[in-house]
Formats: structure tokens, C-alpha cells, sequence
């Protein structure tokens, strides 16, 4: 739903726990005030949800702070939630990190405003399973504002957006490899008005005057000796060295790599069944190299990435030598991998 109203409000809590315990009661307080005039408001209602049934809630009066005292458990998923007639409900999920942790912690909250509901689901890209404790984060390219929260048990997060401006979504989870979506505010050509883009989600569906409805975005898990294909890695014929049209999707195992520090790969490179075996093994071992080599020349430590040419090897269908094929039966054999060979749980990154 689009809101016209152009106030927002901003909501501080403070969480406290006793010692490291990972169950028993935990209290919330804190204070709901209008961003732009910095005053308590009113007839604001403050709920804590547990598996989305609420456990504790408080309507506060004018200048009333909130204070809210529930049982937890670590196995338990929880919500803060905060809402006022007139703006957008805004949700915050309590994660293990935040509950958990000893020192009071401040969060502010905003309500309201020319504004998107943005609803996601997190996903595993191969087993379609809901990805629970996601850290989300949305950062306003415009103007630097970072906005954090995680998805919940089913997957499901909820983020609001504001109109005309660009953002960038980061999805990490010490499971998966760091995903990142973006969404841009730009014009359709064709029916000349303003509309959102969205690159990087998967299903996007857009609900009633203009307000998104549901994104999927998928991850992909960290298995070691699960493989990657990439895309559009040209070399001239006969030859191994890398063509300018092929090095932006190279570009991106680098930034794959960098996000991922734990990662250690090997990138491959396989030939069709043309020629001989001999010698298609010779150059994908050449190409695999010249790769191997841009990358490292980017910045990429040697240790982290290794090369290997398979030859014809491992085709992924018929077109073994003295098959009849099509150009496009040999081109699905003609292919980069980068593959997950070992992780370095040191380097992992929260």
C-alpha cells in the first residue's frame, strides 16, 4: 500500500539479558516519537510476537514510554512489532544475535512516510526450503541510510521503501553465499510513468496501487565440490586468450570471491568432443589459466583459486567424438565452473 502521509516515526528500544542466559524473561523499553518534531506520540501500539502469535503487548498514551517484559526461549522465533493508524506497521525480528547479547542495544524504527510495504522470502535455490536467521540489509544508495532486520522462521522478512530512491538489499546467511538484489526507481518507456525495477529477485509480484507484494530471492548454499557455471567466457578460436566481451561475468567470480572470503575454488574450463582429446586438454587447461590469471590480477590471492582444464571430460550430454551434434549441443559442453574445493573457517565473515 502507498501512504501519502509524509511523517515518520522514529522507535528507540533498549534490551536487556542476564548474563549469557539462552532462556528465561527479557525486557524491552524505549520510546515512540515523531521524527519531525521529535515529540511522543500517542496511540501507538507496541506487540512482541512469538511463531507470529502475540505474547505481550502495550498501547501508549501521549508521552508514555513502553516497557514490555516476555519469556524467552532460544528455539522460539520472535517479533517486535510497532503501529499507529495511518502508517505502515513496521517489524522488527528478534533475533538469537540481538536477544542474546549482554549490552543494552538501541534501534530505531521508522513509520509511515510516501512509502512501499516490501515483503521478501528467502529460499534455498535447489531445495526450495524457507531460509530461516537471514541477515537483510537495505542501504539507500542515495543517501547512505542502512536499514538491517532477518528473516523469520518461514523465510519471510518485511522492509519499506521509499518512492524515488535506489537501493541496494544484501542477503547473508554463514550457510550461503552473500546475495545481493537491487531496486530501482526509473521510467517505463512505454506507458511513460515512474514504476519500480527489480534486479536479483525472483517472482516479484506488485499488490494494489503500486505497493510490492511478494520477492522471492534464492540462495545458493556453500557445499564444498558444488559447482558454478558461469556464463559467456569467450575465447577466439584455438586460442586462450580471454575476450573483452568475457570478462564481465569474470569480474563477478571476483566480487563472488571477495564477498565469500572463505571460499576456495577452482575454476575449470571444458571443451566439446571436436578435435582431438589431446589436444582439447592442452588448451582448456590454457584458458582455465588465462582466467585464473585476470582474476589474480585483480587481487584475488593465488591461494584462493586454482585452474584446471578438463578437456572433454566431463560433458554434460551425448556428443562424445563421432556423434552427430548441434552447434548448440556442443556450445552446452563448451563451459567455465568456478567449484567450491575447501572453506576456510577462519576467514568466515558474520
Amino acid at each position: 500500500m502507498l501512504l501519502k502521509d509524509n511523517l515518520f516515526i522514529f522507535f528507540w528500544f533498549s534490551l536487556f539479558t542476564s548474563g549469557l542466559a539462552l532462556a528465561g524473561e527479557k525486557h524491552i523499553q524505549g520510546t515512540v516519537v515523531d521524527h519531525l518534531t521529535r515529540q511522543s506520540l500517542g496511540q501507538v501500539t507496541v506487540s512482541v510476537f512469538k511463531n507470529e502469535e502475540l505474547v505481550q503487548q502495550q498501547i501508549l498514551n501521549e508521552g508514555e514510554d513502553f516497557s514490555i517484559n516476555f519469556d524467552y526461549n532460544k528455539d522460539e522465533q520472535y517479533a517486535l512489532t510497532a503501529s499507529k493508524k495511518g502508517y505502515i506497521e513496521e517489524r522488527v525480528v528478534l533475533s538469537r544475535a540481538l536477544v542474546e547479547n549482554t549490552i543494552p542495544e538501541k534501534m530505531k524504527l521508522s513509520l509511515g512516510g510516501d512509502a512501499f510495504q516490501f515483503t521478501g522470502k528467502i529460499s534455498d535455490r535447489t531445495s526450495g526450503e524457507s531460509v530461516p536467521n537471514a541477515r537483510i540489509k537495505l542501504a539507500n544508495k542515495m543517501t547512505g541510510e542502512v536499514i538491517e532486520t532477518a528473516s523469520d522462521y518461514q523465510g519471510n522478512y518485511t522492509l519499506r521503501i521509499t518512492s524515488g530512491y535506489e537501493y541496494e538489499i544484501l542477503t547473508v546467511h554463514h550457510d550461503y553465499l552473500k546475495r545481493y538484489s537491487y531496486i530501482n526507481y526509473c521510467k517505463d518507456t512505454l506507458k511513460k510513468e515512474q514504476k519500480y525495477c527489480f534486479r536479483g529477485f525472483l517472482n516479484l509480484t506488485l499488490g494494489d496501487q503500486g505497493g510490492v507484494g511478494a520477492a522471492t530471492t534464492l540462495m545458493d548454499k556453500i557445499i564444498i565440490g558444488k559447482a558454478f557455471i558461469v556464463d559467456n567466457i569467450y575465447y577466439d578460436y584455438n586460442k586462450a586468450t580471454l575476450r573483452e566481451d568475457g570478462l564481465p561475468n569474470l569480474d563477478r567470480v571476483f566480487h563472488i570471491l571477495t564477498d565469500n572470503p572463505q571460499l576456495i575454488v577452482e575454476l575449470g574450463s571444458h571443451a566439446d568432443s571436436r578435435g582431438s582429446d589431446g589436444y582439447n586438454l592442452k588448451l582448456s587447461q590454457q584458458r582455465a589459466e588465462s582466467a585464473v590469471a585476470y582474476i589474480i590480477e585483480k587481487g584475488m590471492a593465488e591461494k584462493r583459486i586454482n585452474a584446471k582444464g578438463y578437456g572433454e571430460q566431463s560433458l554434460l550430454n551425448h556428443c562424445k567424438n563421432d556423434v552427430s551434434c548441434t552447434e548448440a549441443e556442443h556450445e552446452n559442453n563448451r563451459r567455465t565452473e568456478f567449484t567450491i574445493i575447501d572453506i576456510d573457517e577462519d576467514a568466515i565473515q558474520e
